[in-house]
């Protein structure tokens, strides 16, 4: 699999581990989903060195999934919707992947891609409120691996203007990931 980085966009570290909650509650999850996954790459827009509007950055984070590990089905067809709403359910269940207000399941140059729409909180710096960000996900399964590129920004306007970068699957047509093209 080849991930064309947007034009614009700095490659960040990865974080794999992540920093694990403080609450014990929330510690067996987070152990379960990082040894079933792993962020691959997490990406954000060039820096201008101006500080203003919201404290979070668009980001783009690229993560593999093993869906076997996570006791995930995934779809076949584009009849599966039942089970691409299994996955986003699943995928809301777990707290790192935000609340997710809407699927799709659609088609991109052969390949079947889940696409869910919603918000993620991230914590913000000094506050004891998280800020809430808009995120389009994509997901598709290649080589047994989910993969699941998750788009975030501040806004729904500014979600819907991000970049989206080009993929190619083994010897596929080069695919176009643009959220602006799926937002709701």
């Amino acid at each position: 699999m080849q991930y064309e980085v947007p034009k614009g966009w700095d490659v960040l570290p990865a974080h794999n581990s992540g920093a694990p909650p403080a609450d014990l509650s929330w510690l067996r999850e987070f152990e379960f989903l990082h040894a079933c996954s792993r962020t691959l790459l997490r990406l954000a827009p060039h820096s201008s060195g101006e500080v203003a509007g919201p404290s979070h950055k668009p980001t783009i984070l690229l993560r593999a999934l093993d869906p076997a590990c996570l006791s995930m089905p995934t779809p076949a067809s584009l009849n599966d919707k039942k089970i691409a709403e299994e996955i986003g359910a699943s995928l809301e269940a777990l707290s790192e992947f935000g609340q997710v207000s809407s699927h799709e399941l659609v088609s991109l140059s052969d390949h079947l891609f889940m696409i869910f729409h919603g918000t993620i909180a991230v914590p913000a710096a000094g506050a004891q409120l998280a800020e809430r960000m808009s995120q389009t996900m994509f997901a598709t399964q290649h080589k047994k691996m989910l993969f699941l590129w998750s788009f975030m920004a501040p806004t729904f306007a500014e979600l819907a203007a991000l970049p989206g970068g080009g993929i190619i699957l083994d010897d596929s047509q080069p695919i176009e990931l643009q959220p602006a093209l799926t937002a709701k």
